[in-house]
């Protein structure tokens, strides 16, 4: 049977955003099993940090290679290889019997996974007319968020039911199905399945790209982007991905299936807010002032975390709902950075702000995990280590210095005045 044009090109969307699904799966799950992972593979706080920031340092360093490889090669190949490396990883993640092959699973997963975002926004370019830009990057967003709120509480579920192993195992074989669905319905370019190019374009060459990298990273508001973003997602992800569970548990007495439902009203938030933070955007004409307002919120519910009052789980998981909300205005930050820049190099600039933004999610989750360390008071309970209140202020007040930079970055971010966008572009093919 000959599919149509509309059903390639939506079933490649789908087959795309579930292996993004799968990436923030990955990303959020190794601080919902945490105390099983310290506990059996006989981990520090630093070693496990390492586990949750082996994502961040492995996926940011790739993202530029990763845009050069989808321009030169497509993004069908880079996608493929990528789910059968995440597959393996995870079998090796599975059957880890300490530090070493665990760390080295989760790095292959990564490798696998770093390019899937930016090959679903290649796909999304090249198949679909402008006006679909918005509401696909929205889309994209909330599958892959969904990824993280069944790595909360779901995953605890999963995780008590059948062990942590298990889960990754049969998260492995899905990934495998996911690199299968992609051999079958991922395509590079229309012109591959005889329909005709909705926007024919030439790849460009080594030269013109190296030259797109030059004039990106001396635009002083790639960095403002840069650090703006990284300030709101850095925090973010070392709360929900490391660290927000254990914290609930040890210094609020949260059961660590309570905490992570907690943790899962952020990732609803992140949810729930991407499309409707684009449809804000669109709406206003304008990103800046959500920006700011997002992470002024943010910055505010980060102090109350190291503040650490008493409140009634109703209360936090409020708390944790607006957080989520607020955060992910940083996905805005891509959009000042497309503007800020030449459009041709836009590709190169979002890159190079997700590059940064992720090394230094990573630092953060690093800093805050050796601090933890080098103040805690030797107490473990149940073969884990167990850090109490002044050991969190110290390491949500790393957290805390990077959020404010980043919160300041925002207010000097490039924006150009936009028109609410129209209905453009026209739909070609069989």
């Amino acid at each position: 049977m000959q599919l149509s044009f509309q059903q390639v090109r939506w079933s490649m969307m789908v087959t795309l955003s579930m292996a993004l699904l799968i990436s923030f799966f990955h990303r959020f799950a190794i601080g919902v099993v945490a105390e099983d992972l310290q506990s059996e593979l006989v981990l520090s706080a630093a070693m496990l940090s390492n586990l949750g920031a082996a994502y961040f340092y492995v996926y940011g360093l790739l993202q530029l290679p990763v845009g050069f490889f989808i321009d030169g090669f497509g993004p069908r190949r880079l996608t493929l290889v990528g789910m059968v490396l995440a597959a393996v990883g995870s079998f090796l993640f599975a059957a880890a019997p300490g530090y070493a092959m665990a760390l080295m699973g989760r790095i292959l997963v990564t490798v696998g996974v770093s390019g899937i975002f930016l090959s679903a926004l290649k796909i999304q370019s090249v198949w679909f007319e402008a006006r679909y830009f918005s509401l696909l990057a929205g889309l994209l967003s909330s599958v892959g968020n969904l990824g993280g709120v069944l790595a909360q509480a779901p995953l605890a579920a999963a995780a008590a039911a059948w062990g942590w192993r298990t889960v990754f195992m049969g998260l492995g074989l899905i990934s495998l199905g996911a690199a299968a669905a992609i051999a079958l319905l991922v395509h590079d370019r229309p012109e591959s399945k005889q329909f005709t190019p909705i926007h024919p374009y030439k790849k460009a060459d080594r030269q013109s790209l190296l030259n797109g990298l030059q004039q990106v990273v001396k635009n002083r508001f790639t960095w403002f982007a840069l650090f703006g973003f990284a300030g709101l997602m850095g925090a973010n992800m070392a709360v929900g991905g490391v660290w927000g569970v254990s914290y609930l548990s040890h210094v609020h007495g949260f059961s660590r299936e309570t905490a992570a439902g907690l943790m899962l009203w952020m990732t609803l938030g992140l949810l729930l807010g991407s499309p409707l933070v684009g449809y804000a955007a669109g709406r206003m004409g304008r990103v800046r002032p959500l920006i700011s307002g997002g992470s002024t919120i943010a910055l505010v519910i980060y102090v109350l975390l190291w503040w650490a009052p008493t409140m009634p789980t109703w209360l936090w998981s409020v708390t944790f709902l607006i957080l989520g909300l607020s955060a992910i205005t940083f996905i805005l930050c891509f959009t000042s950075t497309k503007e800020a820049n030449p459009l041709a190099y836009s590709g190169i600039a979002t890159s190079v702000v997700n590059f940064g933004a992720f090394l230094i999610s990573a630092l953060i989750s690093l800093l805050m995990g050796a601090a933890l360390d080098r103040t805690w008071d030797g107490t473990i309970v149940g073969s884990s280590p167990v850090y109490d209140l002044s050991s969190y202020r110290t390491a949500f007040g790393i957290l805390l210095a990077f959020n404010v930079v980043g919160w300041l970055c925002t207010f000097f971010l490039y924006e150009q005045k936009r028109s609410t966008p129209g209905r453009t572009g026209q739909r070609r093919g069989r």
